[in-house]
């Protein structure tokens, strides 16, 4: 049972009195700020990792979550950063701010969307903001580190995550970081559009590397049932490197003259999604 009496840490951008916030920013907020040598985010000294924490969704669904305490949860109820992504992670490519976020004492904490990754369930773009990150925030502030307060970033499509969960005004997102934007949330009447990826019922060829790429599934996928202890060790025996992402440009080319154009992500082995139906 988390101790209530404990007053929370007290955060410039994590208190009760802060209303919501929305940073938009540019594409500068996404570029990489690692090291060029090492691409890979290493948590500090005294920092808690715990891997491939199931986290069960209202469904029954389990996303597969990564938990990075920091030091002063040890002794103390901390605030956490909330990134929920499709890719395969926000962390490596701004580890500076990361470690920054844990020597503040924050917890990050890293989510892959439902179909993405090891993480349960069918793939929507952006279809479960809502739900999964209202459950998820129930999750956090259930754990008995946390101190109710949780703040969320991601760049791109994680960042776009968070502005439906925003609207939803969960009582424990006290802030956000959303860079990079609205690319893919646009409606135009009755149409889905997706922002840049559709123009008027039209797909934008532009984006066809992109979701090759994204799309493909290039990692196992585990087979339901498998308890929470089963999937986290057979996890830890896969690499999440998606070779998709090494496909050269100029494989497009002949793609881009098939028509119908609906059909050449799938065409190129893309797994059927809800942009080419």
């Amino acid at each position: 049972m988390k101790d209530k009496s404990v007053a929370p840490l007290k955060r410039s951008v994590m208190n009760n009195r802060l209303a919501l916030h929305i940073f938009c920013f540019t594409l500068v907020a996404c570029t990489n700020t690692t090291d060029p040598k090492s691409n890979q985010f290493i948590p500090p000294e005294g920092a808690k990792v715990e891997e491939s924490v199931q986290v069960e969704m209202r469904d029954g669904a389990r996303l597969n979550t990564l938990v990075i305490l920091p030091e002063e949860a040890k002794h103390s109820r901390v605030p956490a950063i909330l990134i929920r992504t499709p890719y395969k992670s926000e962390l490596n490519s701004r580890s500076s701010l990361a470690l920054n976020l844990l020597e503040q004492g924050y917890a990050l904490i890293m989510q892959h969307e439902r179909g993405r990754y090891f993480s349960e369930g069918e793939y929507k773009m952006l279809g479960g903001a809502l739900n999964d990150g209202w459950d998820t925030l129930d999750w956090i502030v259930k754990q008995e580190w946390s101190n109710d307060e949780v703040g969320t970033y991601g760049c791109s499509s994680s960042g776009e995550n968070q502005l439906k969960l925003a609207a939803a005004g969960h009582p424990s997102h006290k802030a956000m970081i959303a860079g990079s934007v609205g690319v893919g949330i646009a409606e135009a009447g009755p149409f889905r559009e997706q922002g840049n990826f559709w123009r008027g019922g039209v797909w934008q060829q532009g984006w066809l590397n992109y979701f090759h790429s994204a799309l493909l599934q290039d990692w196992p996928q585990l087979p339901p049932g498998m308890s929470n202890e089963n999937r986290q060790r057979t996890i830890q025996f896969f690499d999440l490197k998606n070779t998709a992402w090494n496909v050269p440009s100029s494989a497009f080319n002949e793609p881009r003259m098939h028509l119908p154009m609906i059909d050449i992500m799938e065409m190129m082995g893309a797994s059927r999604n809800e942009l080419n139906t």
